[in-house]
Formats: structure tokens, sequence, C-alpha cells
């Protein structure tokens, strides 16, 4: 297929000597290592593209993940694996892409290890649509100039992770038992690369961190990590969780693909006929109104008590007190909604639609759809709140962006610390991250015009010209957590204070996965 990965596994190139590294023995083989560098110099070990489960293709499409099996000789960790299927909606690019063989897992640990290093496990964002856990994606080219060791992965995104008829036939959250076997693996195989399988902090960001907060809430993930970091995520989040949608979307799907509906196993043996790219594009042809709703499937209450990974609301599990008590991080970025309101605010037509039709528009977009009773009156208090009675604008921007900003994160952020402070004993820190440097995701999603300062950006198209906006937008702050700035902006560098809210931050993150504290640096 055009644009497939295929083989999925891509020789490394990154510009640098390969050295091999350590070669370790895991319950299910042997793999070797490659000794690769951080942004300033230090060495790490790579072991790369390890399985760890079978490929999710032919008859285990839309079944929960198998481990993976033995395999003979040595696992060459040096290859870098693609993604799952997938469509970059968020950014300009649009395309198609990924192969439906998948499911890697990545370890990085310092050159010269240590047994007993604690463990930080990366769940990636996107929507549950988008993302990788790769090299790539995600790099440890930043997180280990810190003595930890760092993990991420890939899980089955869209339809192909979160489709569920609704009943035993395919209930879902797929995904979500791809992210459960992964953190098992973890468990199981961290030792052998010098981890602490008793203290693992499971992070994410986004999507990510709402797949965290659900590990916390589900019982089938109990006893796999110590501690977690929600990072613009929680499960409380409009978008975050099914509100009975997902038969709906699935229904939907099915139909565009000419596939029967009337009948479940007629519908899904129908769908495993078509190949992984017809049934994402398909999933994106479900938009009502620009690319909203942003989300289609997502996790999901499963009927089924003894298999189901999530079987009540998560608001409701809260409430019972009935998940794991860990220590916690939660928060977000000042300007969240600006991942939104751009897309809208630089396209003349959707900004005058979003106006106009704003009683019918606003409950797709902001998540709320299926949220309240009375939406009607629910949607005249929040123009009035964030508009008053001015129209919707280029006047409005910061009005525009509070309102995403609120909708779609912190009003749910609020609720999720203030109900796990009152359900729990565990410690929780809260954090509001509202620095700008050289990089922002605004300008991977927006226009190339995009010109950021380090204090505020001025978006510099003819609409925008007398616009300041002081903030950070929804994915920000991973420029300091991981190689972003190199990966999107090669012709930029960090510059000193960049290279400080690294320090900062990375500090506050790795002191909290070896002491469960999460204090800044008295330097």
């Amino acid at each position: 297929m055009k644009g497939s990965m295929h083989g999925a596994l891509i020789v490394l190139n990154l510009f640098v000597t390969l050295v091999q590294g350590r070669q370790i023995e895991i319950q299910d083989g042997s793999i070797q290592g490659v000794v690769l560098t951080t942004r300033l110099g230090k060495e790490f070990l790579a072991y790369m593209s390890i399985r760890y489960a079978e490929p999710p293709v032919g008859k285990l499409r839309f079944q929960p993940p198998v481990p993976v099996k033995p395999w003979s000789g040595t696992l060459n960790g040096s290859k870098i694996h693609g993604k799952c299927p997938q469509r970059a909606i968020y950014t300009k690019a649009d395309k198609t892409e990924g192969d439906e063989d998948c499911l890697f897992i990545n370890v990085y640990t310092p050159l010269d290890v240590r047994d007993g290093l604690p463990v930080m496990v990366y769940i990636h964002g996107g929507g549950y649509r988008t993302g990788c856990g790769s090299y790539n994606c995600y790099g440890p080219n930043v997180l280990l100039e810190r003595d930890v060791i760092l993990v991420a992965f890939n899980y089955r995104l869209g339809p192909l992770g979160f489709l569920s008829t609704g009943d035993s036939g395919v209930p879902g959250n797929n995904g979500l038992k791809d992210q459960n076997l992964a953190l098992r693996w973890v468990k199981n195989n961290i030792h052998h690369f010098g981890g602490n399988p008793d203290r693992i902090t499971i992070f994410g960001q986004s999507a990510g961190g709402a797949s965290v907060h659900l590990h916390i809430l589900s019982p089938k993930s109990q006893g796999l990590f110590q501690s977690a970091i929600l990072q613009s995520g929680s499960a409380l989040m409009c978008w975050a969780f099914d509100r009975n949608q997902n038969v709906v979307f699935t229904k939907s799907l099915a139909k565009s693909l000419k596939c029967p509906t009337t009948s479940n196993p007629m519908m899904i043996n129908c769908l495993m006929q078509k190949s992984p790219y017809q049934i994402i594009d398909a999933d994106v042809n479900q938009r009502k109104w620009s690319i909203d709703p942003t989300i289609t499937f997502k996790p999901t209450v499963e009927d089924d008590i003894d298999s189901g990974f999530i079987t009540q609301h998560p608001i409701n599990i809260i409430k019972t007190g009935n998940f794991t008590k860990v220590a916690l991080i939660v928060g977000g970025n000042t300007e969240e909604g600006s991942l939104r309101t751009i897309g809208i605010q630089q396209d003349p037509r959707l900004l005058k639609e979003f106006d106009k039709n704003f009683e019918q528009i606003a409950p797709v977009s902001l998540g709320i759809e299926n949220l309240y009773n009375s939406l009607d009156v629910v949607l005249k208090k929040i123009r009035m709140f964030y508009f008053k009675t001015k129209p919707i604008s280029h006047k409005t921007l910061i009005n525009m962006i509070d309102m995403y900003t609120d909708a779609r994160f912190f009003s749910a952020i609020d609720e999720t610390v203030r109900l796990h402070k009152k359900h729990s004993d565990s410690d929780i820190f809260f954090y509001l991250f509202g620095y700008k440097g050289e990089g922002s995701y605004c300008e991977i999603q927006g226009e190339d015009s995009f010109n950021y300062g380090n204090r505020y950006f001025k978006v510099e198209r003819w609409f925008f010209q007398h616009v300041n906006i002081t903030g950070v937008n929804h994915n920000d702050e991973l420029f300091y957590l991981f190689p972003y700035l190199e990966r999107y902006f090669s012709y930029k560098r960090p510059s000193a204070f960049d290279y400080r809210m690294t320090d900062i931050f990375t500090t506050l993150w790795t002191n909290f996965a070896a002491t469960r504290l999460a204090y800044p640096s008295r330097r």
C-alpha cells in the first residue's frame, strides 16, 4: 500500500557512529543493544523494536493482544520500528501512514547501568488516534541525561485500537489492553536491564495522560506501577472517555465501508476484510465540522466484570475509592486550548461559521455534545462568560483559547485533583506550565509564518497583526522532556533559558520517579 511502512523496522540513521552495546537475555530471548548519545553528549544504551505482543493482524485484529512468543537468535536492538496505522489530522501532513504489525517496546538505560534504577514508562498521546513510542517520536536524548531507565511503546490506535460493538464480540479498549500488556512486560523484564520493578512510574501526555489515569482506575493494571504523572490528560476530560458513542461510530464506519450493520459478527467479519488504511480513512470521514469531533473511538465501559479493562465510568470508580492509590503529579499548560483555536482562527470561513452557528458547532468542537441535559442553556452561559456580547473573531482570540482550555482540559484537571484528594491518602502534586521557549506545537499544526519569541508569540498574518498571546500551547512541555526541538525545528537551537527549563523539568520528573516527591532543585 502507498505510504505503508512494510517491514516496520528501519535501520537507525542518526548521523552518529553506532557502537555495539551490551547483549542481554530476557525471558523471551536475546537482545543486542546499541550505544547512542544524549543531546549533551552522554552515552546511553538503547534496546529498540522489541516485540511485546504477537502482530495484531489477521484473526487477531480487533482482539486483545497476545503475548509474544520466544524468539531464537539475537534481536538487533538498533532498529527503529514504525507507527501503528494512523492519520496525522492534527498537523499539516494529514496523511495515512503506519503498519498494522506495530506492537513494539523500547528500553533506554544509562551506559554504566546499575541494578535498581527507577523506571519511567511513557505512554504517548495523540487523541488515541495518532503518535508512536519509537525513538523518532519520543527519544531518550533528554531524559537519559538523568539516572533513570526510560521505556516507550506503541499501542493500537483509532478504530483498530478502540472500536467496540458494545458486546462480547469486540468489547473495545484493545489499545488500553496493549498498554497493559506492555506494562506487564516491563514489570517482568525490566530487572534484566538494571531497572527496579518496584519503582516504576508511568507517565503520559494528553490521551497518554488519560490512559495513565485509566490504568490507575483499572484493577487489571494494579501492581504494575508505583507512581504516575498525568500531563494535560485525565480520564475525566470530555474527549477522553466514551459516552455511549463508540458503537454509533462503529456502525457509521462500517456503513461507509459497505459492511452490514444489522449483525455484529457479520459486520466485524466484513471489517476484517478491509485494509487498515481503508478503516483509518473511513474514520477520518466521520467528521461533522472541520476536524471535529477530533476523537471518535476512545476507551469505553465493558460489560464483562471478569475480563473487562474498565467496567464503570471513571468518575464512579474514583468516588467508590476502588482504585490504585499511588503518588500523582497532575497538571497542564496555560494555553492548552490553542491546539484547536489556531486551526479555526486561521481560516476565515471556519471562524465565521463558529460565530454564526455557535449553538450547533460548539457542542461538537468543545466535546460537550452528550454531556449536559439542558445543552442550550449551558451554551448560552458559555458564550456569555467568555465573549459577553462580542462576536467571536480575531479580536476575541484569547477568549476563545480560554474557552477551549477550560472545556477540554482544566475543568477536568481541577475535578481530578479534587476527587483524588478526597478519595485517596496518596500525595498529589499539581503543576501549571507556562514557559514559552524556542519551539511551540502551534508551529507544527499551523502556518509556517507563525513566529514565536521567548515570552510571547505574534502570529504574523494580516488578521493577527495586533494580537499578542502570552502562554503555552498543548504539547509544549514536551520540548523539555524529549528532543522535540531537534525533531520539528532542526534549524533552531535551544536557548540558555530552554536548557535551564529542561534541567528543572527533568529534575522534577526524575526525582519524582526515584523518591515519589516532586520538589524543584534548590540550586
